[in-house]
């Protein structure tokens, strides 16, 4: 199992782009905050049958483990905007994207899960997009070791929950101090935030990073899921 490492230096700022969730299509949705769940030996020993990774990182309050599936990734494209049949679009951005062995499994409105060997995804997931039409990579992971369990992976962004002492200005405060840049505030009673991050593991790398700071209740990445929307 692997448990990811807060760096003790502060974040820098996030200067990527990336794309909201809700342009991902509608087959897919983010869970607020919390997702996983602590990793058991029985879960344990069923991923490794798998050959699944164990991840556990903290959302603020406890740890929490997703499972790492080494032979697919995750392709965002980025809609064109000139014309409603994006098909075009993502076929040539997967061409020139991935490796000739990489294999469609399924796409979900503009996110397009692949499948190729280990170190094809290794490599795959750890270069940056190749062109406008793609606007990230991210490793697959399930919210089990079940081999029916649900995808998900990283698109970018990072959800965070302020502690009810916290006002819009010191988050603000907090934020600017951090180097990060808030993308929106979801509705509510103001605390809850959406900040940007990269796609695939530097968001849940950022998310380890802030989730000891003194301010947060609760942080989590704001994880794509083929789930269907509720």
């Amino acid at each position: 199992m692997t448990k990811l490492k807060s760096p003790l230096t502060k974040p820098t700022a996030v200067i990527a782009a990336v794309i909201c969730l809700t342009a991902l299509g509608t087959s897919a949705h983010s869970e607020p905050l919390a997702n996983g769940k602590p990793a058991s030996k029985a879960m344990t020993d069923k991923a490794q049958q798998n050959s699944w990774k164990a991840i556990t990182w903290n959302n603020g309050k406890r740890d929490l483990t997703h499972w790492l599936n080494p032979e697919e990734y995750a392709e965002f494209h980025v809609p064109d905007s000139n014309t409603k049949n994006n098909t075009t679009k993502q076929n040539a951005s997967a061409v020139a994207l991935r490796n000739a062995n990489s294999q469609p499994v399924k796409t979900h409105g503009m996110t397009t899960i692949w499948r190729a060997g280990p170190q094809q995804v290794k490599s795959i997931v750890s270069k940056s997009p190749v062109d406008t039409t793609t606007s990230g990579v991210s490793p697959v992971f399930h919210s089990s070791p079940h081999p029916d369990a649900s995808r998900m992976a990283l698109p970018g962004n990072i959800i965070i929950r302020f502690q009810p002492n916290m006002t819009a200005e010191s988050i603000d405060t907090w934020l600017n101090r951090q180097g990060l840049l808030k993308v929106r505030s979801l509705p509510g009673d103001g605390l809850t935030v959406i900040i940007k991050s990269e796609p695939g593991m530097a968001t849940l790398n950022l998310v380890e990073q802030l989730s000891s700071q003194t301010g947060i209740d609760e942080i989590s990445p704001n994880w794509w899921s083929e789930t269907h929307l509720r």
